[in-house]
């Protein structure tokens, strides 16, 4: 039976857990929102992989399951597991991707989380260095082995309950929704390699006159910024580029 894993990665750390999952057939969800890719109509396993972004549900994750899961027919998926990176907790990103699941006709039947290196751009946050990144990971493998051999065994375990007083964060987290991050400044350090525009999620940076702008629909994943090698775009408050544990060209849509 096929295993297609809907993948949304930012900075590397989740496309790089995917790597484990040695059955899977990994696609970006940008390929099925922009109709480049489309689910099987025969029976198979589908796994949603994400990192946990500003403590929520990435917006293109829930993007893909309302353009390509919500009004489908899904009795073909015979097992569907949720697979998230982060830095510190997955709970809630989980609890709001069961409630899309749910408003899709659909349940999880499968649910893990791991934590990967940081790649957060709070106030005076210094990334781990590509050495320590690795060696953090690392640590993590057998947890990550762990996760697939379950996955391939098709195990059913279910998110966690969250504390109480989690239920007081909002559905949609609105640091998630497109907007004009002025955070980000283009210094005159760009090279127009296009690396930014290429691994943008969103689409958000166009190419125009030797330099890279960007647009009002960013969704604070910086893995423009983390991977721009002339490290050309800076963050107010923020120093030190996260590199990730996958090759950029790996993370590049375009």
């Amino acid at each position: 039976m096929r295993e297609i894993v809907a993948l949304y990665s930012a900075t590397g750390n989740t496309l790089y857990a995917s790597k484990l999952l040695k059955n899977a057939e990994v696609i970006f969800v940008e390929d099925f929102i922009e109709e480049r890719a489309e689910l099987p109509s025969d029976r198979f396993k589908l796994g949603l992989m994400f990192p946990v972004n500003n403590n929520s549900l990435p917006l293109p994750m829930a993007v893909f399951i309302n353009k390509c899961l919500k009004g489908r027919d899904n009795s073909n998926i015979d097992y569907l597991f949720a697979y998230a990176t982060c830095s510190r907790s997955a709970k809630l990103a989980l609890h709001i991707l069961e409630k899309e699941l749910g408003d899709a006709g659909l349940n999880l039947s499968y649910a893990a989380s791991i934590t990967l290196p940081d790649s957060n751009t709070r106030r005076t946050h210094s990334p781990l260095g590509e050495m320590k990144s690795l060696a953090y990971a690392n640590k993590r493998l057998v947890e990550m082995e762990e996760i697939a051999s379950e996955i391939e065994r098709e195990e059913v375990k279910l998110p966690s309950l969250l504390p109480y007083s989690l239920f007081r964060f909002n559905k949609v987290n609105k640091r998630s929704l497109p907007h004009q991050n002025d955070r980000c400044i283009v210094t005159s350090r760009c090279s127009e390699c296009g690396i930014c525009a290429s691994i943008c999620p969103m689409d958000n940076i166009a190419m125009r006159d030797g330099k890279a702008v960007l647009g009002s629909m960013c969704i604070e994943c910086y893995a423009c910024y983390h991977r721009c090698p002339a490290a050309a775009i800076m963050i107010k408050h923020v120093d030190g580029q996260y590199k990730g544990l996958v090759d950029t060209k790996e993370l590049m849509r375009r």
